[in-house]
């Protein structure tokens, strides 16, 4: 049996915990996984939560004797693991020591099996490989964007305004006049923001710094869905359009106040992390805790929240809530008719 790992934090629990049910091929019960981390049922849940929240992984859970089983099968895509062959030369070193216990068969599968081995694991100067390869989930192919991207760069570098062309899906290209002031990156896609140039100062050669006093409008554009981005010869001399407040998310708006409930097993999750410079945590008893925040856009909080299912609830404001609802509630019609599965639980 493992070694018991106790007093140490949750990240060196759940870490522990993938490597148990990654390498040892088993299934253990929740009393087991108890005794080996040294904490509560919860606490196993929680890191069990989070182990199948992973991409890749599939976390499987059995009912038996009235107990809950887990074991983790292997990702579709290995992990890319490093063995010298110093460490096969010494596994091949215990089977010829233990050679007088074994029969000539026996010991032929077991040199055999190291062998295989061997060419199974990748060397240490090989592994740099592996950050070549694309993400196992998804991800967005900007080999197309090249010279979006350089002329983003260029436009940004130089301090001069940018006509861009701007389509999504299948909807009418739009046009704008921008003046980029960052490019970053969230969620594995580029952004780039700045200031939208009107019209009516098109002849101004040279934006001054004095035009951010006029009330203008920031630009917000994900660069995938750029098709022409034009650097004009017009400069400017505008500063970065950084937000006093930071609200919850990327996109921009009115911002509004949101208050969710998150359940107890969710909970330390949400306390690691910041959603808004104004947030408020409010706890309780059970473990379970509230969430107060600003956010400029209802559709990216309704989606975040999605993520969660059952283990968050909105709780204000009640435009939220009710589209909340709607998404559910469209969600479910699109199972209409299925049953669901619940196991039944022996004991």
């Amino acid at each position: 049996m493992p070694e018991k790992t106790s007093n140490v934090s949750a990240l060196e629990k759940a870490i522990y915990l993938y490597d148990l049910l990654l390498f040892s091929a088993k299934k253990y019960s929740s009393a087991e996984l108890m005794e080996m981390l040294q904490c509560s049922k919860s606490t196993i849940s929680r890191l069990m939560q989070q182990i199948e929240n992973c991409r890749g992984l599939e976390l499987k859970r059995d009912f038996a004797g009235g107990r809950e089983w887990y074991s983790l099968s292997a990702p579709a895509r290995r992990p890319r693991l490093v063995c010298s062959q110093e460490e096969f030369d010494e596994l091949q070193a215990c089977v010829d020591h233990a050679a007088d216990q074994m029969d000539e068969e026996q010991r032929e599968r077991c040199t055999t099996l190291i062998n295989r081995l061997r060419l199974l694991f990748v060397e240490k100067n090989d592994v740099i490989s592996s950050a070549t390869e694309p993400p196992i989930k998804d991800w967005i192919d900007y080999t197309g964007k090249a010279d979006i991207l350089a002329s983003a760069l260029e436009a940004l570098q130089s301090k001069r305004i940018a006509t861009i062309v701007y389509q999504k899906d299948k909807q009418q290209p739009k046009q704008w006049n921008v003046a980029p002031t960052n490019i970053y990156t969230a969620d594995d896609t580029v952004y780039l923001s700045g200031w939208l140039i009107p019209d009516s100062i098109e002849d101004e050669k040279v934006i001054p710094a004095s035009f951010v006093d006029e009330a203008p409008q920031t630009c917000f554009v994900c660069l995938h869905h750029v098709t022409d981005f034009i650097v004009t010869e017009r400069e400017h001399a505008l500063p970065d359009p950084e937000p006093r407040t930071r609200y919850f998310g990327i996109m921009t708006g009115t911002p509004f106040k949101v208050k969710v409930h998150f359940e107890p097993h969710i909970a330390d999750y949400v306390q690691d992390r910041f959603f808004g410079s104004d947030q408020v945590l409010v706890t309780y008893s059970d473990g379970s805790l509230d969430l107060e925040f600003s956010a400029c856009n209802r559709d990216e909080v309704v989606s975040w929240l999605l993520s969660f299912g059952a283990s968050a609830k909105v709780v204000e404001p009640s435009m939220l809530v009710s589209r909340f609802k709607e998404e559910l509630a469209a969600t479910l019609a699109r199972y209409k008719g299925i049953v669901v599965y619940t196991p039944r639980q022996e004991g």
